[in-house]
Formats: structure tokens, sequence, C-alpha cells
């Protein structure tokens, strides 16, 4: 069955060879500035600035060791104090600076450790093929569909390549990892899914 065009954003899978994980949601105290109009969804891509706070990748990672080694994690959800309701909301997106005067605190999954994170995303458009496992990938952004009290990251990975410094490592394929027919599984057709691993030790792909 052909994939469909549904992207999730980077979502957690667990750990290399099923280790229990060694973190909790945001071990550090990230902040997310009360202005910042930027829409966050879960499963994109967190940003440390240098004012202190953090934001989504909006954009490919530029090909840098600076540029990869301001990601901080996977964003997972936020609190405010909220405006329009009177009080402090939990939310898993970021709705933009109208609805608070104060700044968020920001959960996210950070994408460091041991050992690594495994990862599974959608593919922009062209399958990430099985020869393609070892090399690695960008991400391509597009901004987080709101529903509501919910919202959709539609952040997709694409560009497999050998370049160092881009910020994961395809390490498998969704159909390696669920039953045949399941969403993402279908490697012959545009929109499969890839498992990941982050790159931070910059190695070149495979």
């Amino acid at each position: 069955m052909a994939n469909t065009n549904s992207p999730f954003g980077v979502r957690l899978l667990g750990r290399q060879n099923d280790a229990t994980p060694s973190f909790g949601l945001g071990p550090e105290r990230l902040k997310i500035a009360q202005d910042n109009s930027t829409q966050i969804a879960r499963g994109d891509l967190l940003l440390r600035l240098d004012t202190g706070y953090v934001t989504a990748a909006v954009a490919a990672i530029a090909a840098t060791a600076a540029a990869k080694s301001s990601i901080v994690g996977i964003f997972w959800g936020c609190q405010y104090l909220s405006i329009a309701q009177g009080k402090r909301v939990v939310s898993p997106f970021w709705p933009g600076g109208a609805d608070t005067i104060v700044d968020a605190d920001c959960q996210y999954i950070p994408l460091t450790g041991f050992p690594n994170i495994r990862c599974v995303a959608q593919a922009t458009s062209t399958p990430i093929a099985f020869a393609d496992i070892g090399l690695n990938c960008n991400i391509a952004y597009a901004a987080p569909t709101i529903y509501g009290s919910w919202a959709k990251s539609n952040v997709t990975i694409d560009s497999p390549a050998t370049t160092v410094t881009l910020p994961f490592r395809i390490t498998g394929l969704w159909s390696q990892y669920a039953r045949s027919g399941q969403p993402g599984t279908d490697d012959s057709s545009n929109y499969n899914w890839a498992v990941l691993e982050f790159n931070g030790l910059n190695e070149t792909g495979i």
C-alpha cells in the first residue's frame, strides 16, 4: 500500500538495543521567550539561541559544526501563563507569544546521551532507500498545523549524503520495524519513514 504524505516531525523511537532511557523530559530548564511568535509543535527540532532562549529550527540545519551544535533536542511541550484562560497552561505546542506576557518553560527530549536515542521521521517526498542506510540526512521544515488544543509537526527528512555536518544518521527503514502495510512501510513509494540517530560525533556518512 502506497504511503500517504502525513508528516509528524521527529518522533522518539527508543534507545539503541532497546536500552532503558537514562533521561527525563527537559533535564535543563529551557525557556521560550514570551514574544517568540514562531509556533512549535511536538516533533520539531529545538535550537539554542545566543540570547539563552530556545526556538524551533525553521529551516534545514546549516552544514557547519556550529549550527549542529546548537540543536538541543526534540520539542515535547511547554507551560505558559495564558492571558485568555487566566491560568498556567500545559500544552503540547507553543502557540506563539500572543497569549502570554511571561517566558514559557520548555520540555524537550535531548538527542545526546548514551546509548544514542533512535527516532523515526517521514521522507519529504523521494523515498529513503535501503541503500541510504548509513548516510546522513537533514530536515526539511514546514510550519506546524494547529488543531485547537493540539498541533502536528510537519518536519520531514531528506537529502541523504555523506556530509559530516548533517544532523542525523539513517540507521534503518521503518519497514524493518513495522508490519507490511502499515503507514510508512512502502519503500517503493514516496513518503516512507526512516529510523535515525543524531550525528553528534560528526561522523561521515557511509
